[in-house]
């Protein structure tokens, strides 16, 4: 790393496993994520950097507790310090179960600025052999490099891009992949190896301004649900979901089978729904397939490449957007 004297990074802290501790450290994966606070951890691995890397602990948190009151903080602090304009670029560490659909939504939102990458742990941070330094490095070489851009993830020696990349092992300390969309970038000896530029989505969907996304108190409440043989989905029949207490349905993902293919009952309740006014996705329980049908039912929005995580945030933001427009 030899950043710039003139220029910061920023570790943005969300807890994970990369601040994780194990009570055991013979038995790494009996632990609790969360524990230890980043700048301790930067010390801790020879990280810190006098007066270039600078810590902002954001939350502390295991990421399966992510949600939207904490997507709006995390996208606040990334937006600010980017807004400075000595900060060259931030990293962001971030449990990997949820890491994909915050990487996500940083992607989807955030204006140009200085890159933001995203990593994390796959083992607690006292275990013997954490992965924990070594993806943070690989984000610090990252930015460092030249290269980043935008919204990308560091992870096991490869840099993936948000809209690809889908947690694909939870006992790998290469938990990520793209499937057939090749890495950003591969650490190799020292150097960079660095993949085409990946395939545009093709987009159906509306992105909210930044600052309205933020302004909105509650986003609206988006659904993902899966597709199986004999799937008989009468719990989103629309005279049930009447009843349900809480906030209104507003968005249903299908996870659909293959290239998005689902049967006769979800064909009829998802059609219901779209009558009622909630907005109908096709996404696909396969990581990596395509769907985006000749074929199309007016109104409803096809996932492409995205998976179905993703696919709901795309639509959150969607029904965000148009729930902005009405209220102009």
């Amino acid at each position: 790393m030899t950043a710039s004297s003139s220029k910061k990074w920023v570790v943005l802290a969300t807890g994970g496993t990369i601040a994780g501790l194990a009570a055991d450290v013979s038995v790494a994966s009996n632990y609790q994520a969360a524990q230890v606070g980043a700048a301790d951890l930067l010390a801790q691995w020879g990280l810190a950097m006098s007066g270039q890397v600078v810590v902002d602990q954001v939350a502390q948190v295991d990421s399966k507790d992510m949600n939207d009151a904490l997507w709006r903080t995390v996208l606040r602090r990334c937006q600010h310090w980017r807004d400075q304009a000595d900060v060259a670029g931030v990293v962001l560490t971030h449990g990997s179960d949820t890491l994909e659909e915050t990487a996500f939504l940083l992607h989807w939102l955030l204006p140009q600025g200085c890159p933001v990458v995203l990593t994390g742990a796959m083992l607690p941070s006292n275990a013997p052999n954490t992965d924990g330094p070594d993806n943070l490095r690989l984000a610090l070489d990252w930015l460092d490099s030249g290269h980043a851009q935008g919204v990308s993830v560091a992870f096991g020696g490869h840099i993936l891009h948000p809209e690809w990349l889908t947690k694909s092992h939870a006992d790998r300390l290469s938990a990520f992949t793209s499937g057939d969309c090749a890495p950003l970038a591969i650490r190799h000896n020292q150097s960079w190896i660095l993949g085409d530029k990946p395939k545009t989505l093709r987009s159906m969907w509306r992105r909210p301004r930044l600052e309205d996304a933020l302004a909105q108190p509650d986003w609206p409440r988006v659904e993902v649900f899966m597709h199986h043989a004999q799937a008989q989905p009468w719990w989103l029949a629309p005279e049930v979901l009447a009843h349900q207490p809480g906030t209104p349905l507003k968005g249903v993902v299908l996870a659909a089978t293959g290239h998005g293919t689902f049967n006769e009952a979800w064909q009829v309740a998802l059609s219901k729904l779209a009558e009622e006014g909630v907005q109908v996705a096709i996404s696909s329980r396969c990581a990596f397939s395509t769907v985006w049908p000749s074929s199309q039912h007016a109104g409803w929005f096809y996932s492409d490449h995205l998976n179905a995580v993703k696919t709901r945030l795309a639509l959150q933001m969607t029904c965000l957007a148009q729930e902005v427009d009405v209220r102009r």
